[in-house]
């Protein structure tokens, strides 16, 4: 046997143990052992050059994994829903962990939403991403058990969702070299983008975050939910912060946007920047920003004061709807419109300029 294909084993849940042989020089095909609930181990050998498309997907009693030298991409869902895995061995020489944008499941029908490699691995506690890793693709490690993470300097690109619902994330080390977390490109069906995230969304046990000075680019819902983010560093490489990046991290107190960045979200998109960052007490927004966008700092009720930069041209709708702890507030002679509700139920504001 030189090739095993398409869905070849799909759905054995008794099946317990099974060889595959070094004449096996090609892939494991889509979806070969996906839903193989009783399967407890497995050795893939060397001779094998890739794994496609769910390919273990499902198999809730798998514990651990070595993956062969000649593996040089992990497709989307390999191991999604390996409940139990809780040790795999990355070889050096992987490249990326990546999805498919478009994803064709394991009865031949077409999504846009792509389970990632690790998606769903609940057991998951650690993983040791080895240098030769340039990208990590959309939700790879998606609502795992992970602990912490170390990025090295060789991954220049986090997609939306890599990390995404990960509760138990307390730490992650992103070295330099990383110039986008996340981006606005979500799933454009109805049907499956509210499973579409952000890079850390939801991780509600990240404190804090280093995000290195080569982030150029920080993508919408980057850290939406992120509750128990107390403080994050934005540093001067950092030119879009997009909607939504850092909405609902309700202990987040303080923030200081740099210089190089030019705009703060747009005014499309519904979910603010900063909106619903209820700790928020005040922001320190560097001259260089042009556009304020939609819904920003919208229920922010603690902030009490924020200085807007002469270099601003536009206040987006709903920009500080519901700040009803700010008392005053001056818009510079920059400023050409002011969007739609931008300070409804402002109830405390006193005085305007």
């Amino acid at each position: 046997v030189t090739s095993i294909g398409y869905g070849v084993f799909f759905g054995c849940s008794r099946l317990t143990s099974i060889v595959i042989p070094t004449s096996c020089e090609a892939s494991i095909a889509t979806g070969v052992l996906a839903g193989c609930s009783g399967l407890t181990s497995i050795t893939i050998p060397s001779s094998v050059t890739s794994i496609d498309n769910a390919a273990f997907y499902g198999c809730s009693g798998l514990t651990s994994i070595n993956i062969p030298n000649g593996i040089k991409k992990l497709e989307c869902g390999t191991f999604s829903r390996c409940t139990s895995l809780s040790s795999i061995t990355i070889p050096e020489g992987l490249d990326s962990f990546t999805n498919k944008l478009k994803y064709f499941g394991l009865n031949g029908e077409y999504s846009e939403y792509s389970p990632g490699a690790f998606d769903g691995c609940s057991s998951l506690t650690s993983i040791n991403i080895p240098s030769s890793v340039k990208f990590i693709g959309q939700n790879t490690f998606k609502h795992s058990g992970l602990i912490s993470i170390n990025i090295p300097n060789s991954v220049t690109m986090i997609e939306n969702g890599a990390f995404s619902g990960c509760t138990n994330l307390t730490s992650i080390n992103i070295l330099n070299g990383v110039t986008s977390l996340g981006s606005n490109n979500f799933c454009s069906n109805p049907y499956f983008s509210s499973q579409d995230k952000g890079v850390f969304e939801g991780c509600t046990s990240l404190t804090s975050i280093n995000i290195p000075s080569s982030v150029k680019f920080i993508g919408r819902n980057s850290f939406n939910g992120c509750t128990g983010l107390t403080s994050v560093t934005i540093p001067s490489s950092v030119t879009t912060i997009s909607n939504g990046s850092f909405s609902g991290c309700t202990s987040l107190n303080s923030i200081t946007i740099p210089t190089g960045v030019d705009s703060l979200g747009d005014n499309y998109y519904d979910k603010g920047v900063f909106e619903d960052c209820t700790n928020l007490t005040s922001i320190n927004i560097q001259n260089g920003i042009r556009f304020i966008g939609k819904n920003i700092f919208k229920n922010c009720s603690r902030l009490s004061s924020v200085t807007i930069p002469g270099s601003v041209t536009s206040i987006g709708d709903g920009a500080f709807a519901g700040c009803s702890g700010l008392t005053s507030i001056t818009i510079p002679s920059s400023v050409t419109s002011i969007g739609k509700y931008a300070f409804s139920g402002c109830s405390g504001l006193t005085s305007i300029t």
